[in-house]
């Protein structure tokens, strides 16, 4: 399940942040932001950014699998 719109609706609400705010703050529209908030996935240099403000992963964005590192057998 994706977890970015999560993280973007608790990013944005820590620092209660109005849509418009919270897109400006990466300088995208209100509409960018709310397409990304209902699970768009941001180009690549949006989402660097996002990451480096601590507000979602890049695997945020993806539906990936839980992943489980094989067990050796003795």
């Amino acid at each position: 399940m994706k977890r970015s719109p999560m993280m973007l609706r608790l990013w944005q609400r820590e620092r209660g942040y109005s849509d418009t705010d919270a897109g400006a703050h990466f300088g995208v529209t209100r509409q960018t932001w709310l397409r990304w908030k209902g699970g768009a996935v941001p180009g690549p240099a949006h989402m660097i950014e996002l990451f480096r403000d601590g507000v979602a992963q890049p695997n945020d964005f993806y539906d990936l699998p839980e992943l489980v590192a094989p067990r050796k057998a003795a």
